[in-house]
C-alpha cells in the first residue's frame, strides 16, 4: 500500500493519477487554536521555565518570540500526525466504497491546498458570479457554510450549522446549529434583518452568494435554500449561485441543486475534481475536532476516534481495530512531543474537544490528553458509548434540535 503526497494550488494543473485521491485544506491554525491559547497563557506565567532564553534574542520581543515558538512547534508536530494518520487510512480504507476493486489500485494520493488561498478565489467567484446576471455593479450578500471560510477584504455572513449524531456516531439526525452558535433559525432571522434592510433602501433584491468547502450532493444544499425560504429571506433576495473551494459533484448532480422557483442554481469552484475516487477529508476529526453530538443540554464535537471510525472514515470492517490502534497511537504521539517540547502536562481542558471527551470517558478536564492513547487502556480503543438514542425532546426544545433521523 503506498501514499503520496502533494502540495497543490488552484493557479496549477490538477495532479492526474489513479487510485484514490484525498484531497486536504491546510487547517493547523484552525485544528490547534485553542490549545495554542492554552499553552501560551500557560508558559506566559513567571513561573514556568521557557524553553529557550528569551534574554539573548532581544531582537524580537519575549512574547512575540514565544507565542511564534509555540506555533511553529504545534504546527510541526501537527504536520507529522497527520502525516500519520493519512498513512493508515491508505492503509486500512474500504476501497470498494469509492469503486476501487482492483488490489492495484488500492493506493492514495493526497492532494494539500492552501486554505486561505481557497477562500480568497472562492469569494472573488462570488462577485464575479452576480455581474453576469445583475449587472457589473452589482455586489452579492455572500454567506459562509464553513467554518474555515473568513475573510477580512470582504463583508462576509454566515451560516453555522452541522449534521448531529448520536455519541457512538452510526446514527445521524437533522441537522443543528454548530455548537457555540445561536439556533439556526436565529441565524436566518439575522440575513433576513440584513436582506429587507437592504431591499427597503434600494428597491432591489439583493443576490446572496453561498461559499461553501466543497460540493458533492445537492441535498443538503436544497435543503438550506428550504429553510431560507421558509424564514422568508427570498422576498427580499434572490439565490443568484454557489461559490466552492472544491466540487466533486458531475454536472448531473449540480443540475438538482435548485433555488425555489425550481431553477437550477450556478456552482462555480475554484477546483474541479470530476473522478469518482475522490474525497475532501478532515482528518483532525480524529482528535482536535470531530462530529456534533448532543451532552446533556449542550452540543460539542467528539473526535472520531471514540466513535464508529468503520462508518465515519470508510474503513473495511477487518481493520477496523487496526486503524483504531494506529490513530492512538499517532494521538499519543503528539500529545507526548508537546509535553516532551514545553516541559508540561497537557491536559483535556487545552483542547477544544473537551467536554464531550470528559462526558463519554467519565474524566476530569485535568486529566492529561496522553492518558486517553495510553498504550493498552482498552476503553480508549473501543467505542465512546453504545448509544443510538435520540436526543430527548426536553434538549430538543430548547436548542431547536431536530430528532428526526437523517433520510
Amino acid at each position: 500500500m503506498t501514499i503520496d503526497f502533494f502540495d497543490c494550488s488552484p493557479d496549477q494543473d490538477t495532479p492526474q493519477s489513479g487510485g484514490l485521491t484525498l484531497v486536504i485544506r491546510t487547517d493547523a491554525n484552525h485544528a490547534t487554536r485553542k490549545l495554542k491559547k492554552n499553552l501560551l497563557r500557560h508558559m506566559s506565567s513567571e513561573k514556568i521555565k521557557l524553553p529557550f532564553d528569551v534574554a539573548t534574542k532581544r531582537t524580537d520581543d519575549g512574547a512575540q518570540l514565544l507565542c511564534d515558538y509555540i506555533k511553529e512547534t504545534i504546527h510541526d508536530a501537527y504536520q507529522v500526525w497527520g502525516h500519520e494518520v493519512l498513512k493508515a487510512l491508505s492503509e486500512d480504507l474500504n476501497y470498494s466504497k469509492y469503486g476501487i476493486e482492483d488490489p492495484e489500485d488500492r493506493y492514495t494520493n493526497v492532494h494539500f491546498y492552501n486554505a486561505r488561498q481557497l477562500s480568497d478565489e472562492a469569494l472573488i467567484n462570488a462577485r464575479e458570479m452576480v455581474k453576469g446576471t445583475h449587472g457589473k455593479d452589482a455586489t452579492p450578500l455572500m454567506i459562509s457554510l464553513d467554518d474555515m471560510i473568513t475573510s477580512e477584504k470582504y463583508d462576509l455572513s454566515e451560516i453555522s450549522f452541522s449534521r448531529l449524531f448520536s455519541l457512538c456516531g452510526s446514527q445521524q439526525y437533522d441537522y443543528v446549529a454548530r455548537p457555540g452558535y445561536k439556533p439556526i433559525e436565529d441565524q436566518m432571522k439575522d440575513i433576513l434583518e440584513r436582506v429587507k434592510s437592504d431591499y427597503e433602501a434600494t428597491g432591489k433584491k439583493k443576490p446572496i452568494v453561498l461559499i461553501e468547502d466543497n460540493v458533492r450532493h445537492a441535498k443538503m444544499l436544497n435543503w438550506l435554500v428550504g429553510q431560507m425560504n421558509d424564514a422568508g429571506i427570498f422576498e427580499y433576495a434572490d439565490m443568484a449561485g454557489i461559490s466552492t473551494c472544491f466540487c466533486c459533484a458531475d454536472s448531473e448532480e449540480q443540475a438538482k441543486i435548485k433555488d425555489v422557483n425550481g431553477n437550477s442554481v450556478p456552482v462555480e469552484a475554484v477546483v474541479n475534481y470530476t473522478k469518482k475516487a475522490v474525497d475532501v477529508t478532515t482528518p483532525r476529526d480524529l482528535l482536535f475536532d470531530g462530529f456534533v453530538v448532543q451532552i446533556e443540554e449542550d452540543l460539542g464535537r467528539l473526535p472520531g476516534i471514540f466513535m464508529d471510525i468503520e462508518s465515519r472514515f470508510k474503513i473495511r470492517p477487518d481493520k477496523v481495530e487496526a486503524f483504531r490502534e494506529k490513530v492512538r497511537q499517532a494521538n499519543h504521539h503528539f500529545c507526548d512531543t508537546i509535553e516532551n517540547k514545553f516541559g508540561v502536562q497537557v491536559p483535556l481542558s487545552w483542547f477544544a474537544v473537551a467536554k464531550p471527551i470528559s462526558h463519554v470517558k467519565k474524566a476530569c478536564l485535568s486529566t492529561p490528553m496522553r492518558e486517553f492513547f495510553e498504550d493498552g487502556r482498552d476503553e480508549t480503543t473501543k467505542n465512546a458509548v453504545n448509544d443510538n438514542q435520540q436526543p430527548r425532546k426536553f434538549e430538543a426544545g430548547r436548542r431547536g434540535i431536530e430528532v428526526n433521523p437523517a433520510p
